[in-house]
């Protein structure tokens, strides 16, 4: 499925109201865009090494997977729009990444 294709699904007329019946969305995907693919495989690596340790800084990170800083803040930066990573110290250096979700089941 193409991905400027994809539809979330569709409304339909129930008794007096409306609901909304989502499509499956386990099949095979296609963009357009190569750079997606690197960005995937980057932050699935990211998000591997945080489900070893929850609580990291870029550097850990660095010294862990051997990126380059800019990939790591880029796949960050990106995780941090979602809610998947947080970042807590509220510090411009140094800061701390907590994987959130991940982190309160304990």
């Amino acid at each position: 499925m193409n991905l400027k294709e994809f539809k979330a699904g569709q409304y339909k007329q129930q008794y007096q109201y409306k609901s909304f019946s989502p499509k499956r969305i386990n099949r095979t995907w296609i963009w357009d865009d190569p750079a997606i693919n690197v960005l995937l495989e980057d932050a699935n690596r990211i998000l591997e090494l945080f489900y070893q340790k929850p609580l990291l800084n870029v550097k850990e990170i660095e010294k862990f997977l051997s990126m380059t800083l800019r990939t790591i803040r880029n796949v960050l930066k990106t995780l941090e729009a979602e809610p998947f990573i947080v970042e807590y110290t509220g510090n411009k250096r140094n800061r701390k990444y907590v994987f959130d979700r991940y982190f309160k089941l304990f």
